[in-house]
């Protein structure tokens, strides 16, 4: 009865179609992977998924940035995704979709990928008295992302099948424990219905002004994590600056240095420190930390989207592994003033979400 209420509602969409806005119903169904052994108990089950989208596409713009994306298409999308565990219950995503092409506009199939992000609702988290089996997501709300390559192939005039292989993954970013965070490939399968178009100016290579910019950026960050569920958790703050070099109309450059003082953190060292003698006795080491990174952000006019590779050349607390990156988002409101929206992890273990704001000097 789901699946049939699924249709129906899809092809409501579907018959509403307008000339700049794609359709698009699909289900897909795999595996939760195990990246913690203390998650086995939970995962190794099928778990299928439904999903509404709508995309719009980018011919009618005139911008640099649709351009020089080969006009890329933007949506948003609704998922319910049952993950067939009654101590994880299932979740509703509401997300915002990204489309890119990757082989040209004339040939009949057509090769993507995509990147959806936003927020999901979990209906069964961790509680210490009900549900303290669950220890892979501790908060109703987390973070959705669901990304990976998409295939289209025509079927008749305005409709399509796509079909891929993409990754879903839900946490909170660790703002509460327990947050190992869930993983899972699955295959896509989906109906679309759009009109078509083939200006032809989807054929022409296009040369975009852009003048070499170099510049430096001051910011100063601040977010939540928790380290440790009976400790609670704490204010994390960043200050940093970087370098940035910004070559061509696309790519952005960069390396950094930055402070970290994540009080949670402090918390966490001491609890090592005088339960177990962790650092040679009942010292306290300073939990304060300092990293060197290089990165780079894909340029859509306003908007950047970042991608940081970090060191620790300064850390005391033994916690993680002296390397960690970061992945998120920063939209410009002029050209000296940005703010950002990040999260930062090592391996798969994400340490804390941060919002930012950036100030650029040129130089």
């Amino acid at each position: 009865h789901r699946l049939i209420t699924f249709m129906m509602f899809t092809s409501c969409f579907l018959v509403h179609a307008q000339s700049r806005w794609m359709f698009e119903g699909g289900l897909s169904g795999g595996y939760s992977l195990a990246h913690h052994v203390e998650m086995n108990h939970l995962t190794h089950r099928f778990i299928p998924a439904f999903q509404i989208s709508m995309h719009q596409t980018t011919f009618h713009m005139h911008t640099d940035w649709a351009k020089a994306y080969y006009y890329p298409q933007w949506g948003f999308g609704l998922v319910f995704q049952d993950f067939s565990e009654s101590r994880l219950g299932k979740v509703v995503a509401f997300t915002f979709n990204t489309r890119l092409r990757l082989n040209n506009y004339r040939r009949k199939t057509g090769v993507y990928f995509q990147f959806n992000g936003g927020a999901g609702w979990v209906t069964h988290p961790y509680h210490s008295v009900y549900n303290f089996k669950n220890n892979i997501l501790g908060t109703h709300l987390n973070n959705a992302y669901v990304f990976g390559p998409v295939v289209q192939f025509k079927i008749r005039p305005g409709w399509f099948i796509n079909t891929g292989l993409v990754m879903y993954h839900y946490s909170n970013g660790s703002f509460k424990k327990p947050n190992l965070g869930i993983n899972i490939p699955a295959l896509y399968v989906a109906l679309q219905q759009s009109r078509e178009h083939s200006p032809d100016s989807l054929y022409e290579k296009f040369r975009i002004p852009f003048r070499k910019k170099r510049y430096m950026s001051f910011y100063v960050k601040g977010g939540w994590a928790e380290k440790n569920l009976e400790l609670g958790g704490g204010f994390v703050g960043t200050l940093g600056m970087q370098i940035n070099w910004h070559p061509v109309y696309k790519h952005i450059f960069s390396a950094g240095l930055e402070w970290m003082d994540d009080r949670s953190m402090k918390r966490f060292v001491k609890y090592r420190a005088m339960a177990f003698q962790h650092y040679g006795g009942f010292r306290v080491p300073d939990y304060h930390r300092a990293g060197v990174y290089v990165g780079h952000a894909y340029y859509f006019n306003r908007f950047r989207i970042l991608t940081d590779f970090g060191y620790y050349i300064y850390d005391k607390t033994e916690v993680f592994i002296p390397m960690y990156y970061r992945i998120g988002v920063r939209y410009a409101l002029n050209p000296k003033w940005l703010v950002s929206f990040d999260l930062k992890l090592h391996l798969v273990e994400a340490e804390y979400l941060s919002i930012g704001i950036h100030r650029n000097f040129d130089f």
